[in-house]
């Protein structure tokens, strides 16, 4: 039966419509109350941090900067990135719960093969002992392979080069330190990201995608001074006895939307977390003057493209 076919509904009454066109996979009231609860997050969040964010936003600047017309529309452009993460951690809780909720109902769908290739370009940003929030973000680039094995549980092996920077221009060293002791106080990192991820499919209406992804990865890193020279064999730039390795294993979590066209193209945008087991991604841990843990953003921008123009479903056993 058709949405047309109740005339006093409107286009407006979007629960109604999730009630009658929701995926097979899940149970309309399900559904319905998780975007309920999605709503209540995003506004809950919003509102409950937005006091706070605009409290301390003249502390974000330092004392020997002029405010100028430049800084304020700067802090206009990255301002709302921050507070998007913000609410994708709270929309990620939900998504995580409709993952699980779903991933059993996932194994009977249509298995469909199918491989694309993707290109994307990409913003990294850091967040860590010299820098707690994402402020400075940088380019990069990212090419993969997307499988298509089944319409709701698809993976996708990447590869992602980018660099993070970090600066603290505040920075004191602790005081019970030797004063053989030299840290940065800004630095800038090589990042090379290899990831394996299973996309699990939220929501879809015609050529539009929802999906949450999680991953496993390796990460390699290399934190490098303003004049790139390499930090890692620098033992005075750290504590006594304090080394790390430049591999380090990642679990990416990650949240986006695609849109794919009848030729079986695509665009597609990403957002999320690569959460690298490591402390050294601005080469300190002992030395820091905050409690903040390591760990790179990431805004991907991506195009897919269909490499078997012939693919036939293959037939449910």
């Amino acid at each position: 039966m058709k949405l047309k076919e109740w005339p006093e509904y409107n286009s407006g009454h979007f629960y109604h419509y999730l009630l009658h066109y929701r995926p097979r996979y899940f149970g309309g009231k399900t559904l319905v109350t998780c975007v309920q609860i999605t709503l209540f997050l995003v506004i809950f969040h919003f509102f409950g941090n937005l006091k706070y964010n605009l409290g301390q936003l003249k502390y974000s600047i330092p004392k020997d900067v002029r405010v100028t017309k430049e800084n304020l529309c700067f802090s206009m452009v990255y301002t709302p990135f921050i507070h998007l993460f913000g609410i994708m951690k709270s929309a990620l809780v939900l998504s995580m719960f409709l993952f699980f909720s779903g991933f059993s109902q996932a194994q009977n769908a249509p298995k469909v093969r199918k491989k694309f290739l993707v290109v994307g370009v990409n913003a990294l940003s850091y967040k860590g002992s010299l820098q707690n929030s994402y402020a400075r973000w940088t380019p990069g680039i990212q090419v993969g392979l997307r499988f298509q094995k089944k319409k709701n549980l698809n993976g996708m092996l990447s590869a992602t080069f980018g660099k993070v920077i970090g600066e603290d221009r505040t920075y004191v060293k602790p005081s019970r330190f030797s004063d053989q002791i030299q840290p940065v106080s800004r630095f800038q990192t090589s990042v090379f990201s290899l990831q394996y991820e299973a996309q699990f499919l939220l929501f879809r209406h015609k050529g539009l995608r929802i999906f949450t992804s999680l991953g496993l990865g390796l990460f390699r890193y290399e934190p490098q001074d303003w004049d790139g020279n390499s930090l890692v064999e620098k033992d005075r730039t750290r504590n006594k006895d304090e080394s790390y390795s430049k591999n380090a294993i990642q679990f990416p979590i990650q949240f986006g939307f695609q849109y794919w066209f009848p030729n079986e193209m695509g665009l597609g945008f990403q957002a999320g977390w690569l959460n690298p087991v490591s402390k050294y991604i601005d080469n300190m841990s002992d030395l820091a003057n905050n409690e903040v843990s390591d760990n790179v953003a990431t805004i991907r921008f991506q195009f897919f493209y269909h490499l078997e123009q012939n693919s036939r479903p293959l037939p449910v056993k």
